[in-house]
């Protein structure tokens, strides 16, 4: 990601998600772990992180710009749903 701060705020952000424990993500989980022991058996460790690496610098910018639309989302909910106007009446 480029803007460090929208980085750091993402990766805080993302401490506390935990993964589903839905079935049919852990045996998605189980068969990715499968595939990736056979591709670094196969390719190389070496390989295999120059592969992971140039994958995480091609797609990185997918997961900045959701978080920016997702944080854009949550503070225009937050602007239309209260009130913001200095000039707004407010009940004591």
């Amino acid at each position: 990601m480029e803007n460090q701060f929208l980085f750091d705020l993402y990766c805080h952000c993302m401490e506390s998600v935990v993964c589903p424990r839905d079935d049919k993500i852990r045996q998605a989980q189980k068969l990715w772990e499968q595939l990736d022991d056979k591709f670094t058996k196969t390719m190389g460790p070496r390989f295999v992180r120059q592969y992971q690496e140039a994958q995480f610098q091609a797609n990185a910018w997918q997961e900045e710009e959701a978080f920016r639309a997702g944080l854009r989302f949550g503070v225009n909910l937050m602007l239309a749903v209260l009130p913001y106007s200095s000039n707004s009446s407010r009940e004591s």
